[in-house]
């Protein structure tokens, strides 16, 4: 569901299995750590994002349904070890989050950015589904289930104003439990144009790096 009037920051990213969603996460990750992110926009639109996360449901699975806080799962950003994701380990290792730091994050939302790639691959969508997360409170510092705190951050009820992406593919996105988002995305790749485009560039660059190098 869509919803321009909807206080949530969550934006919704949908593609079919293999398109790219999870190479689109890194490259936010990239982006951000370059200074790179949404330079498109005009200056005065540009959040100040001080913080960017980025979680995979799969990391989530492993997790089960503990009961955790907040600040322990962005803890698990330290953890990726996907070869997806390898290019990231140097942003995340020493994703050590202490009491001041964690402080900052709740009471400054607008300057946090997370991310929870793979939907699709979450073995807890019932029970975000269900709104089962109302049975817990909208703090971030408290414990609750991982799929509650997930369904609290994609539904806006904690961290309210921060940038909260969520990607899947399309036939489980419409499992969110009625989840208004901000925006709704489709990554729908390239055309065979585009292919064609994309490989005659490749090789004429590869052309020129090795005469270069020779």
């Amino acid at each position: 569901m869509i919803d321009d009037q909807e206080s949530t920051n969550s934006i919704l990213v949908v593609g079919k299995a293999g398109i790219g969603k999870s190479l689109f996460c890194q490259k936010v990750i990239r982006d951000w750590a370059n200074n790179k992110l949404l330079q498109a926009l005009e200056s005065t639109e540009i959040p100040n994002l001080k913080f960017v996360y980025l979680l995979t449901f799969r990391q989530l699975n492993l997790l089960e349904n503990n009961c955790v806080t907040l600040r322990e799962i962005l803890n698990c950003c330290s953890t990726l070890d996907d070869k997806l994701y390898t290019a990231m380990i140097f942003i995340c290792l020493k994703c050590n989050i202490d009491d001041s730091t964690f402080e900052y994050i709740v009471k400054h939302p607008k300057e946090v950015m997370i991310i929870l790639d793979g939907y699709d691959e979450y073995s807890q969508q019932d029970y975000i589904a269900g709104n089962l997360e109302e049975q817990h409170p909208n703090d971030a510092r408290r414990k609750m289930p991982v799929a509650a705190l997930c369904s609290k951050l994609i539904k806006g009820k904690i961290l309210k104003e921060a940038i909260v992406i969520i990607t899947s593919r399309p036939d489980e996105s419409n499992k969110t439990g009625g989840s208004r988002f901000k925006r709704c995305v489709e990554i729908a790749g390239f055309s065979s144009e585009q292919v064609k485009e994309y490989i005659e560039k490749y090789f004429k660059n590869k052309k020129k790096y090795e005469e270069r190098c020779t």
